[in-house]
């Protein structure tokens, strides 16, 4: 599955955005640098969590306005703030999630199989995870099963 995350981070500055978003991808090792949240896939095998690697893309979408640099720079630069220029982080996910089915139906039952993603506690009041979009790219005929539905549900789980 793909998880697609964005968000703002007014500590950063950013410089010379261009306007088509494509161009403004970040290297490994800038996002290295980047704070980026951290979310739990709790029914995982490990409880493994989203992590940057080889296999992020992270892009920043040029939304707001920009300042020129000063004098002082020999180098001009268009100096963009973070706090209104959006953060999108992408990576394509192979889990195993846990699972419990009751087949006492079986053939004519249905089955749900949740994937439980939550924030870590010290950054709970930083992060709000708000669900979008969901879709299946691979095939709905599985050896035993059909996927006839597919939804997305937020629970918060602290009310």
């Amino acid at each position: 599955f793909r998880l697609v995350m964005e968000w703002y981070d007014h500590r950063l500055n950013y410089y010379n955005l261009k306007e088509q978003r494509s161009s403004n991808s970040l290297s490994l090792e800038e996002v290295e640098k980047l704070w980026i949240p951290y979310i739990v896939f709790e029914n995982s095998e490990a409880s493994e969590a989203t992590k940057s690697d080889p296999d992020s893309e992270v892009l920043i979408t040029r939304e707001g306005g920009f300042t020129s640099s000063g004098e002082e720079v020999i180098e001009e630069r268009n100096i963009f703030l973070g706090s209104r220029n959006r953060i999108t982080f992408q990576q394509v996910f192979t889990k195993e999630f846990e699972c419990e089915y009751q087949l006492q139906l079986y053939p004519f039952d249905t089955q749900v199989c949740t994937v439980n993603m939550e924030v870590r506690d010290l950054e709970r009041k930083l992060v709000i995870i708000w669900p979008q979009k969901i879709e299946n790219l691979g095939p709905v005929v599985l050896t035993q099963y059909i996927i006839t539905n597919m939804s997305l549900n937020f629970t918060d789980k602290d009310q």
